[in-house]
């Protein structure tokens, strides 16, 4: 719940207050139209974050005894937020876990009456086992004079869009309650103060490691606000972060990207940091690094530059917009290092400390050759961990992980996840009925099959009854023409799969569902490209002693009795004489019935629906449209709009926008703005949406 909370409330209210546009939490208001207006995301979403960082600094016991003793006295009456205040200090005195002289409502009001927020700037120095923290603008003046260890912290106001601070330097200073951890001794959960931030200009720590050690402020993410430190601590910091926990390892990511948005980091710091994603199994640390490769995404496709970082990367001709290679490589120190270019002061950093030797270019060609390749090559370890499929044994944090690495990896076009997504599709193409917008559980198989099998989406066992097979020993011509006989007396036959002839192979499919269930080393451990047969080889008989080699592969624990005559129908239906046919057989079925299972799970309809829709066409557009029309579950109708504007056709988009303009198209005057988001989310459809934009704007209006 904690992860949950700072990606979706901690996170968020970060990227919104930075803005110029925000407001302080607390607002006079002068009439009731007011009210509704102030209360937006800074209000609550703020608001949630600075009651947090309160009740983490003043420790749990403290906080819930000073609201409990403010709710005893003001019962039955008015109350005005100075009270609480008063009933937290009082308390707070009392347990000692803040100091005499300062008081809740001096710290609090720099959050609740200020916009924004402070990114706090540290730079170690050298002075022995000291730190200076300070809110000057320079560090450099009070390093001076200092030959040994110093740490300087410097705050100011945070802006995210770098023209929103340019030219300007505010003077809001916050009350910012300082923790810090350092590889000497680590202590990550202690959110309580070792010393606060006030207006005064420096602030000596004693006590702190040498410079060969990392060091972290702000525990558990306890403060609202950024920390930005000197290149070697992130260096440190980058070389140890798999050591550090959850909160920690997502808060060096945000915190990273989103200074090097700001034009206050380098990227080669953050991109760093991403090459351990490949080693990353939680949620919350790759939450946040994939909002910030998102911006990435986003600024790099609608730039000139974007082709040329795709595909140029191996060449020392590229040139940026203000001149010079993108990326230069030094022989002393053996590594590639970023070059400034164009984009906000944007700036990419190939941060391999491996890529050596005279091939140059050549070599980061084929390691890093663009940012879309990268980002995958870190998806693929946690797609493969995870998997396409739920599990009974999730929990929530497990689902919430899946769906966004399946909506990145879809969204970056990695096979495996395209595939998976367009043969779900395909299949409820094929049967609308089987996908219900309220998706029923599936009922257990009958032992005989299916009493109902359309609506149960399988094909049951009295679907294989004459005339399709005569009998388990015997063949008859029907559904597709025989081959001669072959060796030992075997009878095949080669069958086109399409819908006519997709029974016979049902068995394989009864018999897949129950030794993935029991968890068969043959099925578990297969792999290779999801993709519909084509063809499938049937026989009828094989030789005792291929019998026995199949029998022995295929592990029959805890299997039922069905599951048992599956088993052996199974084998003399699709088993040829030599096992690895078989297996290339028992792979396709797998790959064609459980990569992916036939319903779309409703956790897994948004990125099924956009994938098949982005790779598909007209047909796939308007099955979407279709189903839409025909629904009135609200869910689905709002998840079927984000999908149809996935689509890449660009005359598609663009007929969408119009459909939206509409009102006798079926879509909701409400809706419009999912469906004009929807549109100008994707690569292909945000000029599009741009312009329709300018174009409608004074009809918009109305």
């Amino acid at each position: 719940m904690d992860q949950m909370f700072i990606k979706d409330t901690v996170q968020k209210a970060l990227a919104l207050d930075a803005l110029e546009s925000s407001h302080p939490i607390s607002v006079p208001v002068d009439n009731t139209n007011q009210i509704r207006q102030i209360f937006d995301e800074i209000s609550y979403s703020k608001g949630a974050c600075i009651v947090r960082m309160m009740s983490l600094f003043l420790g749990e016991t403290t906080f819930k005894v000073g609201i409990t003793n403010y709710l005893q006295a003001h019962k039955w009456g008015n109350a005005h937020q100075q009270n609480l205040w008063v009933s937290l200090t009082q308390r707070a005195h009392e347990d000692h876990t803040l100091p005499t002289h300062v008081s809740v409502r001096e710290i609090m009001e720099t959050w609740t009456l200020q916009t924004g927020y402070p990114v706090v700037r540290v730079v170690r120095g050298f002075i022995p086992g000291t730190a200076v923290v300070t809110q000057v603008s320079s560090a450099d003046r009070l390093l001076r004079g200092h030959s040994e260890k110093v740490l300087v912290c410097l705050q100011e106001r945070f802006y995210l869009l770098k023209e929103d601070g340019a030219g300007r330097r505010s003077k809001s200073k916050w009350w910012v309650p300082l923790t810090y951890t350092s590889q000497e001794s680590p202590n990550f959960n202690s959110t309580i103060p070792v010393l606060w931030m006030e207006n005064e200009e420096s602030v000596v720590i004693d006590g702190l490691p040498d410079e060969k050690h990392w060091l972290l402020l702000n525990n558990q993410l306890a403060g609202f606000y950024r920390v930005n430190y000197d290149m070697f601590n992130w260096r440190l910091i980058t070389q140890n972060i798999g050591t550090f926990p959850t909160v920690t390892r997502a808060q060096l990511f945000d915190d990273s990207l989103n200074l090097a948005r700001a034009g206050l980091l380098d990227y080669s710091v953050p991109m760093n940091l991403a090459k351990t994603l490949g080693d990353e199994h939680e949620y919350l640390p790759w939450a946040s690094a994939l909002q910030g490769f998102g911006y990435l995404f986003l600024m790099l496709s609608s730039s000139r530059l974007y082709k040329d970082f795709k595909v140029g990367l191996y060449s020392d001709t590229i040139q940026g917009l203000q001149g010079g290679p993108l990326f230069r490589y030094n022989t002393g120190t053996s590594r590639w290092a970023s070059v400034q270019i164009q984009y906000r002061d944007f700036k990419v950093g190939l941060c391999s400390d491996a890529i050596q030797g005279p091939q140059g270019w050549a070599s980061v060609q084929m390691q890093y050759r663009d940012l879309k390749g990268f980002v995958l090559s870190l998806l693929e370890r946690p797609f493969e961990t995870l998997g396409f499929e739920e599990k009974t044994s999730d929990s929530q944090i497990d689902i919430v992980h899946r769906i966004q690495i399946l909506e990145n990896a879809c969204n970056l076009d990695h096979p495996e996840c395209v595939s998976s997504a367009v043969a779900k599709y395909r299949w409820w193409m094929n049967r609308p009925s089987n996908n219900p917008a309220v998706p029923k559980k599936l009922r257990p198989p009958h032992p005989e099959g299916w009493d109902d099998p359309d609506q149960s989406g399988y094909l049951g066992r009295r679907e294989l009854t004459p005339p399709h097979f005569q009998s388990l020993t015997g063949w008859t011509n029907t559904g597709g023409s025989c081959l001669p006989p072959i060796q030992g007396g075997d009878r095949s036959c080669l069958l086109p799969l399409t819908e006519a002839t997709l029974r016979p192979w049902v068995w394989e499919w009864g018999y897949a569902h129950c030794a993935w269930e029991s968890n068969s080393p043959l099925l578990v451990n297969m792999s290779g490209d999801a993709h519909v047969l084509a063809h499938v080889l049937l026989t009828v008989r094989v030789s005792t002693g291929g019998l026995n080699q199949l029998t022995a592969q295929m592990a029959k624990p805890r299997t039922s009795p069905r599951c048992q005559r599956h088993h052996s129908s199974v084998i003399k239906l699709t088993a040829s004489q030599s096992p690895t046919h078989f297996w290339a057989a028992s792979r396709q079925a797998r790959d064609v019935v459980f990569r992916p299972s036939p319903v779309i799970s409703a956790n897994q309809k948004q990125v099924v629906y956009c994938t098949a829709i982005k790779h598909g066409g007209l047909r796939e557009w308007e099955f979407a449209w279709r189903q839409y029309s025909s629904t009135n579950v609200g869910s689905e109708q709002e998840t079927l709009l984000a999908a149809l504007g996935c689509s890449r056709n660009l005359w598609i988009l663009n007929r969408y926008l119009k459909m939206m303009m509409d009102e006798s198209s079926g879509i909701r005057k409400q809706d419009g703005a999912l469906v004009f988001t929807s549109v100008a989310n994707t690569e292909k459809g945000n000029q599009i949406a741009f312009y329709f934009l300018r174009n409608n704007w004074k009809e918009l209006l109305r």
